[in-house]
């Protein structure tokens, strides 16, 4: 019999264990799980597990009806893409397609005035947000039920050797079978393949045919194939059809279709009756309108009919248009047809189309929330089906009259930025709250607060404010976090401009200010030198620089004197007289400072630094940093490549718009590597270095594939002439983001470098060479993949939550106790302790957290996926004198250590692996030789297959 009671000394002595930060970080993948994204492909395979694809968060499958969701690891490890489009099963042979820019059109186009036939392929520029769908690799097949993919294909360019995002199969929107045979339709033309893509055999016919994007292919019967084309440039859209399985195409011409000698349509979506392949419906539409009309078509009578208007009554497509149109046909009724797009219609000759769900009422069973992009059947039980839309699947079990959210597990959100606080507050009972939150910034689903983590408790959205409904649905948002100010954040505007919240993401507020006096010197033009705040008394009502960007670019400057950092004496209002906050905002042709972000109506100040930097449409902002060096030198990048340093940019009474401002790029656009319409992505200073920064480069055309270097580095960024040089030893892929992290214990500076594929740190960024100009230094580095195993991800944001913050409520008192001194924290007195807990954002994969440059992360680790189940574990008294339980109850035999640590991360004791029984487990911690403070238990929990951890905090008093 084991014993379950383990009593022992805890000594503190010189000497005390480090855990060392290693070059290899430890990550955890901390959600949201439980909200989707663009879901454009479901499909069911012949065991009715369900296979869902991710326009951004790669392949998943569940095998109860989307009760629970798992990563198709294998899929991931292969390397292959995560922008999936279309999936295809043929019993055990499954084809995944990816690529998805064809859908919508790029905000470049939108907003930057990019021609129609703007083609990210052929462009140095786009990253990000600015293209709405991102391109693909090609057609993925497993012919083993997903167990193993083949990824060097014929559609695979980059496995070819070919250049990356280049040829017809950086974007495929739709893969389907017929009989062995798979169809491949592109963006450019339609292919075909006998042997699962060993080889692909492209389609011939007109010059219109062959390179026209292939929205949709679908099978009827007799091997009859449907196609619908588009074409970006001459809009000559087209409905096709083959009797030769897929062979050869011919135009289908009638009269109820087409106007002159084509039909009217921008996409076309096609669905056959699976109860009779003779039947056919198609439902037409424009770039971003409604539906233009829905045609039903029978091969054994030859004659197509018009079953839906375009009208008021009837708008299932609001103004997606091609973005978002779905269409299918009840397996056990031919002529019963769901059409979606915003909302969600059903089709019987009988009644004409009825509206089938709602979209305002969530808690209702009648809710779906659209857009809806996929459906697919249940084979067994045609009245059970899933439903993939713009946040989440749902499942209707009673052929739509109901609607389910069954998205738990599904973690497949785009997140373009995170931030992060963590805050505890004491309340009259001496009851410790503590605020661990996550908060992401995401493409389609706003604000994401991810504070419950892997919880049942879902994540939290924030929509705007209900004082100002026209705050809602920001895209590609970015996002910040106050620590001066807990629970206060500033985000990106819809208008460009910025927004803020004083309670916790509750609900967001414009906050442009009034002036601030003094204005800068010699600044010109003289108008407009102010951002009106939002009110019925001011012009603008915004930026008046409009229209601007819908990602604008900013920077929440935070900081404040270093003694504050564990000062048990400062109060909240000295912290945020003596601390400094400023707003340093980008948009289309200025930058902005704005000053009392936090503060009331009247202490919001902005005001304009620069004259027109850039032009505001052909050429925008693209990157900005504030360097950590005490003058807050502002560093300000462009989609052109361009450079430049304001100097000592956050005070008025002495920045000066013509001395001030210096432009710093001309020898990288001289050196050839990179032209002047190339994008800057982003910049960093080096807080142990002011003078060392670096620049990255994104973009998915030529630049993809050359020898450019995607990072360049000076070591005398103050300088007038810097003398930038490219950094060799880089991978050659776009990079998205780059941000210098401190570690803790050696104070060394570590780059990290989100990419296309990863997260790369560089520890040993040097000066190789000089040469003459205009490379008057080179530069080397080696770099460690950081999320190696995890698979082929982008990282869009780095984020370092350098410090925790504790606050008394309510004018409460309560005993804090450093090392051998007693205080007493007052109402408002804060602490505020180091943290470096790092987060990271990626395209599909959620926000990973480390704790590898702090040791121990203070909050709650995320479980494993199929964690233990452990009941319960408990650490009391807490806080304690001398003495303290550790309670865990297992289900289960398992095996059980733990670590004690003090907040600089050093591991005082380690108890060593025990294998225990099921059932309650104490283990008694002697306490009394170790100085009052707080500190940190680490339990770990472990049965063989699977593994848990817990992290508990305890306060030892005297």
């Amino acid at each position: 019999m084991r014993s379950n009671i383990y009593a022992f000394l805890i000594f503190l002595i010189v000497g005390t264990i480090h855990y060392p930060v290693s070059a290899q970080f430890t990550w955890q993948q901390i959600g949201p799980d439980n909200t989707g994204t663009i879901t454009r492909a479901l499909a069911f395979d012949d065991s009715e597990n369900i296979w869902a694809g991710s326009q951004n968060g790669g392949l998943w499958r569940s095998t109860n009806l989307g009760e629970s969701w798992e990563r198709v690891s294998a899929y991931a490890e292969a390397g292959c893409n995560l922008n999936i489009t279309s999936i295809a099963v043929n019993g055990n042979t499954i084809y995944v397609s990816t690529g998805a820019a064809v859908f919508a059109s790029s905000f470049g186009q939108r907003n930057f005035n990019y021609p129609a036939d703007w083609d990210y392929r052929a462009e140095n520029s786009g990253f990000k947000g600015y293209i709405e769908g991102h391109p693909g690799g090609g057609v993925y097949v497993s012919t083993d039920n997903g167990q193993t993919w083949k990824v060097e294909n014929a559609t695979n360019n980059e496995s070819s050797g070919t250049a990356r995002y280049q040829g017809d199969f950086t974007d495929v929107p739709k893969v389907t079978v017929s009989g062995n045979r798979a169809l491949i339709g592109t963006r450019g033309g339609l292919y075909y393949s006998d042997d699962a893509l060993e080889t692909v055999t492209k389609v011939s016919g007109s010059a219109f045919f062959e390179s026209s994007i292939v929205f949709d292919i679908e099978v009827a019967e007799n091997n009859t194939i449907f196609v619908s084309l588009h074409d970006d440039v001459s809009s000559k859209d087209s409905l096709y059809i083959s009797t030769d399985n897929g062979t050869t195409f011919a135009p289908v011409i009638d009269p109820i279709l087409f106007e002159g000698d084509r039909i009217g349509f921008n996409r076309a979506e096609i669905a056959v009756a699976p109860s009779d392949r003779n039947i056919i419906y198609v439902a037409t539409t424009q770039a971003n309108q409604e539906v233009n009309g829905v045609f039903r078509y029978d091969l054994r009578e030859g004659e197509w009919r018009r079953i839906g208007f375009k009208g008021l009554n009837f708008t299932p497509l609001g103004t997606n248009g091609r973005d978002a149109i779905t269409m299918a046909v009840f397996p056990s009724n031919p002529n019963e047809l769901i059409l979606a797009g915003q909302s969600w219609y059903t089709y019987t000759e009988e009644e004409s189309w009825q509206l089938g769900a709602q979209s305002v009422f969530p808690d209702f069973a009648s809710y779906l929330e659209g857009p809806i992009y996929s459906v697919a059947f249940l084979p067994s039980n045609p009245n059970v089906f899933m439903i993939g839309t713009r946040k989440a699947v749902y499942r209707s079990s009673d052929r739509g009259e109901t609607f389910a959210q069954r998205t738990r597990g599904y973690n497949v959100s785009p997140v373009y930025s995170v931030t992060s606080f963590d805050i505890t507050a004491t309340d009259a009972e001496g009851g410790v709250t503590a605020l661990d939150v996550v908060i992401g910034g995401t493409q389609n689903a706003n604000y994401i607060f991810n504070s419950f983590y892997n919880s049942e408790k879902p994540s939290k959205f924030s929509y705007g404010s209900l004082d100002d409904p026209t705050i809602n649905s920001v895209r590609f948002g970015e996002i910040a976090a106050s620590t001066l100010y807990p629970g206060s954040l500033i985000a990106q505007g819809e208008d460009g401009g910025v927004l803020r919240s004083l309670n916790f993401g509750e609900a967001f507020e414009r906050f442009y200010g009034v002036p601030q006096s003094p204005q800068v010197a010699n600044l010109t033009p003289v108008a407009d030198t102010l951002i009106d705040r939002a009110n019925a008394g001011s012009p603008g009502e915004g930026l008046n620089n409009n229209p601007t960007p819908a990602q604008a670019i900013w920077v929440l400057d935070e900081s404040f004197p270093a003694n504050f950092v564990e000062n048990q004496d400062v109060t909240l209002d000295e912290a945020q007289t003596e601390g400094e906050v400023y707003v340093f905002l980008a948009s289309r042709n200025y930058v902005w400072l704005g000053v009392g972000a936090f503060g009331d109506g009247l202490q919001v100040k902005w005001n304009r630094l620069t004259p027109p930097l850039v032009d505001g449409f052909d050429e925008v902002f693209t990157a900005m940093t504030v360097a950590q060096d005490g003058s807050h030198t502002v560093y300000v990048a462009s989609s052109k490549g361009n450079l430049w340093r304001l100097d000592s940019a956050a005070n008025l009474a002495t920045f000066d718009a013509d001395a001030d401002i210096t432009q710093l790029n001309a020898d990288i656009v001289a050196s050839g590597l990179f032209n002047a319409d190339t994008w800057i992505s982003d910049l960093a200073v080096d807080p142990n270095n002011p003078d060392r920064m670096v620049l990255t480069y994104a973009g998915y055309g030529a630049v993809a594939s050359g020898t450019a270097r995607w990072l360049w580095a000076t070591d005398n960024a103050r300088a007038d002439a810097p003398g930038f040089g490219g950094v060799s030893g880089i991978n050659a892929e776009p990079i998205y983001c780059a941000e210098y992290v401190v570690d803790p214990e050696t104070q060394e500076s570590i780059l990290m470098l989100g990419t296309e594929s990863s997260l790369f740190s560089v520890r040993d960024l040097r000066a190789t060479s000089s040469g003459p100009p205009p490379l008057p230094i080179r530069y080397a580095a080696s770099t460690t993949d950081e999320l190696d195993g995890i698979g082929n991800v982008a990282v869009y944001d780095v984020f370092e939550r350098k410090y925790t913050v504790s606050t008394i409520a309510d004018g409460l008192t309560r005993r804090e106790v450093r090392d051998t001194d007693t205080v007493t924290l007052q109402k408002d007195q804060i602490l505020i302790n180091n943290d470096n807990t790092l987060f990271i954002a990626t395209r599909g994969l959620g926000i990973w957290t480390s704790a590898s440059l702090k040791t121990q992360r203070q909050g709650n680790p995320t479980a494993p996926q199929e964690p233990i189940n452990v009941l319960d574990v408990n650490l009391f008294p807490n806080p304690t004198t001398d003495l303290a339980t550790l309670r865990v109850d297992l289900p289960q035999e398992a095996n059980v250590d733990f670590k004690l640590y003090n907040l600089n991360g050093q591991m005082i004791y380690g108890s060593g692996e025990g294998q225990f029984d099921a059932g309650r487990r104490e283990w008694t911690l002697n306490t009394s030789q170790l100085a009052p403070g707080m500190y940190l238990v680490k339990v770990n929990i472990r049965d063989g297959a699977t593994e848990q951890e817990r992290t508990l905090k305890l306060a030892i008093t005297r």
